[in-house]
């Protein structure tokens, strides 16, 4: 035997004794047969499949502005009929676009004393030079965060044929928590008494919470958790990014990466509240949002009709949904 093998074979042995009484130790304390488990039962009902969408979904354009590279809110201004609001994802300055109808950046409006650390969605809630806009620094993917800000501003007057490249606007500010710890939140909709709704993006459970007050300045609020939603397992079906209420209040979608999920708020009431612990019990109606890298945001136009998305990418592509005259 070689000289080296001769200086390590005391190792090796013991190396291959401790194997074999780790082994048997190890088989001795196992069931001479083990059934297969069964899969839990999941106390949640599978969510409705797919259907045809309700809507005829057309591009408009990619958005021509390379300054919006990581869309990931939108809202329909109620000031200027027609137009949009869009934000940028993490990364980015505290400001947000006015877009036209096609697409086209009318000015660019900076946010003063408010910091972007990772705005997730928009909304507009209101009507004419009354509405209001809210950016939700909602993002948290390592759920570590105590606290969440929601800034908000009046649609400022703008003249849309001498728009100014950029426009500065205060801003009021709110801090929301958890009742049940950090959770990471792309999903951020507004009602026009100011009381705001969110909904978590988990692989987990998508949970939804709301304010149990309308907005206040300077304010911090405790939410009320109001249940979860059915959502499909998986990546691309299962992270909601982005949701919208009617301006009728009439309608409420949340969108995945690849899916939409709307509810008919119909009816949904009390003493003139809206009632939106109603989709934590009920079907919603689902169908597949066209093919884009990683769609972000929807929102209802000011008709409470149309519908618009956009995908973080860059360009950014904008679509529109118009209603089917036939129901699915």
């Amino acid at each position: 035997m070689p000289a080296f093998l001769r200086r390590f074979a005391p190792l090796c042995a013991l190396t291959l004794t401790v194997l074999a009484v780790g082994f048997f130790t190890l088989s001795s304390r196992l069931p001479a047969q083990t059934a297969p488990a069964k899969p839990p039962v999941s106390a949640v009902a599978p969510p409705v499949k797919a259907v045809k969408s309700p809507y005829s979904a057309r591009k408009i354009c990619d958005l021509p502005d390379t300054r919006i590279d990581e869309s990931s809110g939108i809202a329909a201004s109620r000031r200027y009929p027609g137009c949009l609001w869009t934000h940028n994802d993490s990364g980015d300055d505290a400001r947000l676009f006015l877009l036209d109808a096609q697409g086209k950046t009318l000015s660019e409006v900076n946010v003063q004393g408010a910091e972007a650390r990772d705005w997730e969605d928009m909304a507009v809630a209101g009507e004419g030079k009354d509405a209001w806009v809210y950016a939700g620094d909602i993002g948290d993917n390592a759920a570590v965060h105590p606290a969440i800000v929601i800034y908000r501003f009046r649609e400022p007057q703008i003249d849309l044929a001498n728009a100014p490249a950029k426009l500065p606007v205060t801003c009021e500010t709110m801090m929301l928590t958890f009742p049940d710890g950090a959770h990471n939140a792309e999903t951020l909709m507004a009602a026009p008494n100011g009381q705001l709704l969110i909904v978590t993006k988990s692989l987990d459970e998508t949970a939804v919470y709301q304010t149990p007050k309308p907005f206040k300045a300077g304010g911090k609020q405790e939410m009320e958790k109001l249940g979860t939603i059915d959502i499909p397992v998986g990546f691309r079906k299962g992270l909601t990014t982005g949701g919208d209420i009617s301006p009728d209040g009439k309608q409420l979608t949340i969108i995945t990466y690849v899916q939409a999920h709307q509810w008919d708020l119909s009816g949904w009431k009390k003493d003139g509240s809206p009632q939106w612990n109603q989709i934590c019990g009920q079907k919603a109606l689902v169908w597949d949002l066209p093919k884009s890298k990683q769609m972000e945001a929807i929102c209802y136009g000011i008709d409470g009709k149309k519908m618009f998305s956009i995908s973080e990418q860059l360009p950014s592509p904008l679509f529109e949904y118009t209603p089917n005259t036939e129901a699915p």
